[in-house]
């Protein structure tokens, strides 16, 4: 999409105490040794592409050392990898990508780790969006499927197979008004368990990207713990973007 990369690494300062009698060490040279592993990754782009790439180390608390860079460098969106499932993993990487998804005011792109890139042309839209939720958030995804010429799959997961009319006549407007540039294809797949239903969808079709909206209801900390938010950034296996905050 011709953007350019800020690759950003955060470390902590830290103070290792000495032995007695011996001044506190700082290890000031955890900040080089950051600059100097962020540099052995931008190279890794420069044989690929020919998009601009920067680097910055940035001292901090992780989340909000990236959500304030994110600011400070006007980015259009945050794209944080995910470790693979295993709950020791999930509870380090985890809070800090939980963190991110909740609190950031951009589209936060989730990227599993065994993922292998390829262009989204089949684009999954959960369909869990509710009355007042912000629409001009699908800008975002508007964008993408018009530079990659994707097809947009509405999928909205309903309990019992007579649903299906009701769901059709509450399509939202703003997700209709999309046809008007992308190609849209709604389904209704069955399943009292959406997450599971989702999975079981990218599973069955040709999709490389999920994406969700927060329920607009609940606080940012309700709706992203109550809702099914949590559970999928975790168990997808394409990348996920969340269209949260006010980006649009």
């Amino acid at each position: 999409m011709d953007a350019g990369v800020t690759l950003v690494s955060v470390f902590r300062e830290m103070a290792m105490p000495a032995a007695e009698g011996v001044p506190v060490v700082y290890m000031t040279e955890l900040k080089a040794f950051t600059e100097q592993q962020l540099a052995l990754q931008a190279a890794l782009f420069a044989g690929k592409s020919m998009v601009p790439v920067h680097t910055l180390a940035v001292e901090g608390p992780v989340s909000d050392a990236i959500l304030d860079t994110a600011k400070e460098v006007g980015a259009d969106m945050i794209i944080a990898g995910v470790k693979a499932s295993g709950k020791g993993i999930r509870r380090v990487f985890g809070d800090t990508l939980t963190t991110l998804a909740r609190r950031s005011d951009i589209p936060v792109l989730v990227v599993p780790e065994e993922n292998v890139y390829c262009a989204p042309q089949h684009i999954l839209l959960a369909d869990d969006i509710e009355a007042g939720a912000d629409l001009r958030l699908l800008n975002v995804l508007l964008e993408i499927a018009s530079v990659f010429h994707s097809q947009v799959q509405v999928a909205r997961v309903i309990r019992k197979k007579v649903q299906e009319i009701l769901a059709i006549m509450m399509r939202p407007p703003a997700v209709e008004s999309l046809e008007e540039t992308v190609r849209i294809k709604y389904e209704y797949p069955v399943d009292k368990d959406v997450i599971h239903a989702l999975e079981q969808f990218v599973d069955d079709h040709p999709v490389q990207m999920v994406v969700m909206l927060p329920h607009p209801h609940f606080a940012p900390e309700r709706w992203f713990f109550k809702g099914h938010t949590w559970s999928m950034i975790f168990r997808t296996k394409v990348p996920l973007l969340l269209l949260s905050g006010s980006h649009g």
